[in-house]
């Protein structure tokens, strides 16, 4: 005898899981959209790792900090430093729309190369924002490493923004057969920032 489809069927399990199901599709699509819209508002850089330096540009005017380069060794892999640049602060976001320009020094301790990269994961792919680089010497005879991107970016009062900047130093892995030569040598880098406010026309 051929059971009653009813027995088979559990209506109350059925809604059970059902109900279960939507919650879940609930929370899933939820979470997706509070992250899209944070991401939206934080950030203008694909953010991937922690920051070694950070600006925050929230009035015009110049700003300059040092990262010390010790420690390294000639290596096939590149070492990457990374530089967030924020219109805010803990305090205040800027208030009128900002353009800032930036600029790269470095001594020239190590036999180094470098590329800086905006926005951007690092790959054999990212594109290089240095436009000109040029050997300088100051009044001690001190001689530097000056790199220069012709271009000028841009912060809005409309919302909390961030650029990302990575420093991607080379030290070609032919240097280690004079690894005396260069052991307990360290370099630094400047990284300038010099921020204007727009003037509207």
């Amino acid at each position: 005898m051929k059971k009653n489809l009813n027995e088979l069927f559990d209506k109350k399990k059925f809604k059970f899981n059902f109900k279960i199901i939507l919650l879940f599709l609930f929370l899933v699509l939820a979470a997706n959209v509070i992250g899209v819209a944070y991401s939206r508002y934080e950030s203008n850089a694909n953010v991937y790792t922690e920051a070694n330096v950070a600006y925050f540009i929230v009035d015009q005017g110049t700003q300059s900090r040092t990262i010390t380069l010790d420690g390294l060794e000639p290596s096939d892999d590149p070492y990457i430093f990374t530089i967030n640049v924020y219109n805010y602060d803990d305090n205040k976001r800027c208030d009128v729309n900002l353009h800032y320009s930036i600029s790269l020094k470095t001594t020239t301790n190590l036999p180094l190369q470098y590329q800086v990269i905006r926005n951007e994961t690092y790959s054999s792919a990212a594109t290089n924002i240095i436009d000109a680089d040029s050997v300088i010497s100051d009044d001690d005879g001190m001689y530097y490493n000056e790199f220069v991107d012709n271009d000028e970016y841009a912060f809005t009062i409309s919302s909390n923004q961030i650029d990302q900047y990575s420093i991607i130093v080379n030290f070609p892995s032919q240097y280690k057969t004079d690894a005396n030569k260069y052991q307990g040598l360290i370099d630094l880098v400047t990284f300038t920032i010099h921020a204007e406010q727009d003037i509207e026309n």
